[in-house]
Formats: C-alpha cells, sequence, structure tokens
C-alpha cells in the first residue's frame, strides 16, 4: 500500500482546489474587470477550464487513493480492530473531498439552486473503485484535451446524479458556454447496441436481437428507459415556474417556483464566532431571535466538552428556562436537562443537496479549515416557536400542526423531506396555499448561513403556480 493519507495533506489539497477555484484567473491583472474579461471572453474560459481540469485532477486522486486504503484496511482481517479509527477518518476525508467536488455541478448550473437539485438525485451507493471508472476517466482525459471543453465524471460527486457526464463546452463563434449531460457505455455489447440505434437499417435491431436473445432485448430496453429519465431530468434544469411530472415517480408532481429574493447571511457572525473562541473555549450568537450559533474550540477534548456544556446552558437560560437564572435546578437535573437540546453540526449538511459549495465560502482559508479539519465546531440549535412567532410578526400566517395531523401526514406518505419538531410540523400559507416547512428552508438556515428574516421574507414573496395546474 502507499504512504497513508494524512490530515495536512487533505488540507492542502483543499486550500489548493480553493485557490484554483476562486482566484487563479480572476485575480490576474487582465481579468480584473467584467470589461475586461468580456474583451478577452476566448482566453478567459479557457484559462477558467485549466484551472478546474487541475483542482478535478486533484480531487479524484485523493479520492481514489483514499478508496485504495479503505479497501486495503477492511479487507486486512488482522487489521480490522486497529483499524476502524483510521477508516472512520478516511471516510471523512473523502466525504470532504465529494462535497468539494460538488463544486463542478454548480459552478455548471451558474449557482441556480434549483437546477443543482435537479442533477443531484439522491444518496450514493458504494465506491468508486467498484465502477468501470478506469474507462471514464480515460474518455474525461482525452475530451479535456480540448481547452474549450471541461468533462466532469458525476461520480465523484457526493450524491448520485442524473448522468455519468458533464460537458461544459463554450461554443466560440456565440461566445455563449452550453451544458450538456452524457452517459458514459463501455464494453462490446454497449458498442454495438449504440451503433444499432444510430444506424439507419431498420433490420438491424432484429440482427442485434438474434445475436444476444433476451439480455440484448433487456439491456436496449434499459438504454432506453435510462435515456428517457435523463431526457426528462434534463429538461427540468432552468426549467421556467410551473408543476411538471416527476421523471422518478410518475404518480408525484414536482413544482418549479419563482423565487427572485435577495437573502441576507450571517456570514460575519459565523466569522466573528471563530475568531472569538481562539481566546476561549466557545463563542455563542444569537440569529433573529431564534436561531443560535455557537463555535466550540476542538483541539483539546476537555475544553471542547466545557464548550459544549456552556452553550447548553446559553440556550437553556435563553430558550428553554429563562426563570432559572433566577431559580436554577438541581445540578444533576440540569446536567440531564442539558443533554436533551438538540444542536446540530454544520457538518451534518454536508449530506444536503442544497449545501453551496463548501470551497467557495468567502471565509478566510483558516477558518474554513479549522471547521472542515473538525479545529473547530460549528454548532446551531433552532428555535421552531420563536420562528412561527418571527414569521406572524413579519405578516406570514405560521403555525404548528397538531401531533395528530402531523400523524396524518405521515402515515399518507406524504411526510418526505419535512422538518419535524417534537412530533409537529410547522405550517405556513399564503395566497391561499398551505404549505409545510420543507428541510431545504432549515438547511438554508444552518447550513448556507442564510438568517430566518430573509428566509421568511423569502416564503412570503415565492409566487407559485397556479393552483389548478397541481
Amino acid at each position: 500500500m502507499s504512504d497513508q493519507i494524512d490530515a495536512p495533506q487533505i488540507e492542502n489539497a483543499l486550500l489548493e482546489c480553493r485557490r484554483l477555484l476562486t482566484r487563479s484567473v480572476t485575480n490576474r491583472p487582465e481579468y480584473s474587470t467584467l470589461d475586461r474579461i468580456q474583451d478577452d471572453l476566448p482566453n478567459f474560459v479557457r484559462q477558467c477550464h485549466t484551472a478546474y481540469k487541475k483542482a478535478q485532477d486533484i480531487l479524484i486522486r485523493q479520492i481514489l487513493e483514499i478508496e485504495r486504503q479503505i479497501h486495503y484496511l477492511a479487507d486486512s482481517d488482522s487489521r480490522k480492530a486497529s483499524s476502524k479509527e483510521t477508516i472512520a477518518q478516511l471516510r471523512y476525508w473523502k466525504l470532504l473531498l465529494e462535497v468539494s467536488f460538488n463544486t463542478f455541478v454548480w459552478i455548471a448550473m451558474r449557482g441556480d439552486r434549483s437546477s443543482v437539485r435537479k442533477v443531484f438525485k439522491g444518496p450514493k451507493y458504494g465506491a468508486v473503485t467498484d465502477q468501470n471508472i478506469d474507462l471514464v476517466l480515460s474518455f474525461v482525459s482525452e475530451a479535456n484535451q480540448d481547452p474549450n471543453q471541461f468533462v466532469v465524471p458525476l461520480d465523484f460527486c457526493r450524491f448520485s446524479c442524473i448522468s455519468d457526464l458533464l460537458r461544459i463546452n463554450f461554443e466560440e463563434t456565440e461566445r455563449a458556454l452550453r451544458v450538456d449531460f452524457m452517459e458514459a457505455k463501455s464494453g462490446h455489447v454497449n458498442a454495438e447496441m449504440i451503433e444499432t440505434i444510430l444506424g439507419t437499417e431498420p433490420t438491424s435491431y432484429f440482427n442485434f436481437f438474434d445475436k444476444y436473445g433476451p439480455r440484448g432485448i433487456k439491456q436496449m430496453e434499459h438504454f432506453f428507459r435510462q435515456a428517457n429519465t435523463s431526457m426528462k431530468n434534463q429538461k427540468l434544469i432552468r426549467a421556467e415556474p410551473g408543476v411538471y411530472d416527476d421523471p422518478a415517480d410518475q404518480d408525484q408532481k414536482l413544482i418549479i417556483c419563482a423565487d427572485e429574493t435577495l437573502v441576507e447571511n450571517h456570514m460575519e457572525s459565523v466569522i466573528q464566532m471563530l475568531e472569538a473562541s481562539e481566546y476561549d473555549q466557545f463563542a455563542v450568537d444569537e440569529i433573529d431571535n431564534c436561531l443560535v450559533l455557537g463555535v466550540i474550540n476542538n483541539r483539546q477534548r476537555e475544553i471542547a466538552i466545557l464548550g459544549d456544556f456552556d452553550i447548553r446552558l446559553f440556550i437553556y437560560h435563553s430558550h428553554i428556562n429563562p426563570s432559572a437564572l433566577q431559580q436554577p435546578p438541581d445540578s444533576s437535573k440540569l446536567k440531564n436537562i442539558l443533554k436533551t437540546i438538540r444542536l446540530t453540526d454544520w457538518r451534518e449538511g454536508f449530506s444536503s443537496v442544497v449545501l453551496q459549495p463548501i470551497i467557495l465560502n468567502p471565509i478566510p482559508d483558516s477558518y474554513l479549515m479549522d471547521i472542515l479539519m473538525g479545529r473547530k465546531k460549528l454548532m446551531y440549535f433552532f428555535d421552531a416557536t420563536r420562528f412561527v412567532e418571527l414569521c406572524q410578526k413579519n405578516g406570514l400566517n405560521a403555525d404548528f400542526t397538531t401531533i395528530k395531523e402531523a400523524n396524518r401526514i405521515k402515515s399518507q406518505g406524504d411526510a418526505k423531506g419535512l422538518i419535524e419538531f417534537e412530533g409537529r410540523f410547522v405550517r405556513y400559507s399564503q395566497h391561499g396555499i398551505q404549505c409545510l416547512l420543507g428541510e431545504g428552508v432549515y438547511h438554508d438556515m444552518v447550513y448556507n448561513w442564510i438568517g430566518p428574516n430573509s428566509i421568511i421574507n423569502r416564503m412570503k414573496t415565492t409566487r407559485f403556480p397556479l393552483q389548478e395546474a397541481i
């Protein structure tokens, strides 16, 4: 086995990718303004493609090496007990790299969250090395020799995607970028199948089926089903607001809403808390009276435990039982109460398809690496009751369902993607349409650092398609 990957190697890889994707081209004097970029657009795009390809190669190499080391450790019976912690660390680093790889999809979709969600289908299973990835990477390497195009192997993303490959191609004559999604088919049977489909001779299908029998028919059917689903998914990307069929479920509808609201984030609070935690075991702040942000210095276990306790104590006194400041409960009871407070680690957002690219995040390099590498923990507490009160204060009709109503929603199979608070859902209504608070809204507040007031403003101004179309 090659030398063991370590934390500095991962950190340096992430920082180099961050530099390539954010500063390596736009920091050049010749591209310092939009006018200069437009004057030399073809070369600017080529330079961006070159930087993207370098960043992609770094991430791919690291992911493949981590997978090889995980396989080696997991397959060695004598090492299983001693390697458990190492494997967990390697898997976390792989997660960081995959989430960073998602950045290429966000770039291709021009930061449009709605379109990104339609590229990411859901959870990804298995390792890349368990698939026939060598042929895909060979194709990508050859295709990326063209300076005007950038091809991305989507298997390296954090999530399962609607196709194997993403291609960003610069059309010089039109001075425009074109985005395509492609499937990667390998093997002589697939080659013959595609040749059959592209051919003009009607009898070629019969020849293919005679040669490969039921297996060939099944493979052809699978190809057309996959192509049809992929085509439907691609049509939904950047689609106009409206109601559409869900390619993944014929019985469901997808609603694309118009959303042009400008939102404000609490990034400055995050930066201030990260800086303050340098001088203490923790730092805490409150956003819009319903979202508590805490940063824990995690470099020493004892300090981290104390920081976690203090953040929970702040939440207890501010949100759960303010009167306890005058009449504190018994210390043993308080300890058990604090354990019940639900804190969300910002890194849990790595499993969210709406998490904006972490390596494009404009906070300072050192602070971002502190969070990603676990030297500091960014924790959140969301007070749903105060959020509902904030909605009402801002003119949005909101309340909680009853537990009985929530159970009925769950029994009907309509609770997918909803956030539950003590057995209830938050509901709100506008323009005569009743909605339930989904995980995307919660994820925006906690993982994308958008302020609750901005979220509520977006909820108020979002325009739904005509209700009759649903």
